[in-house]
């Protein structure tokens, strides 16, 4: 191998293992990424989803716009909207719980990102959030 090709080779992975997942994580989002403020009782969820979930994942309504993990308003919500009855939401609410705790993709959703007592807040939130 030539020293060109050692010298690309390195700077190219340099890119991915270092500075996408650094630009990815120091992104922020924006609070008025949603036109609707969420409730006050969903403050402590939503910091809880920016905190452990935003810098990989968008979710509009806790003014995320991660750029790593899916849109979880396209994924979730889709053509068919947000989740709008009861049977709905738990459904999606258990679909984030599952991908929370066994984590998705041979790694690149790692499971146990959150204590256990806080995977149930953070899925019923994203469950009753995404796409509105």
């Amino acid at each position: 191998m030539n020293k060109k090709t050692f010298i690309s080779f390195g700077l190219l992975a340099l890119l991915l293992v270092a500075i996408i997942p650094l630009w990815a994580y120091k992104k922020d989002g924006s609070l008025d990424s949603s036109s609707d403020a969420v409730a006050a009782s969903d403050d402590y969820a939503r910091e809880l989803f920016q905190t452990n979930c935003g810098s990989c994942h968008t979710l509009a309504r806790a003014g995320t716009d991660g750029v790593v993990g899916p849109d979880l308003d396209a994924r979730l919500a889709g053509a068919a909207g947000p989740a709008q009855d009861d049977q709905a939401i738990a459904a999606m609410q258990s679909r984030v719980e599952n991908a929370i705790k066994n984590g998705l993709g041979d790694g690149a959703m790692p499971a146990g990102i959150l204590q256990a007592s806080e995977v149930e807040i953070v899925a019923n939130f994203v469950a009753r959030e995404a796409g509105r």
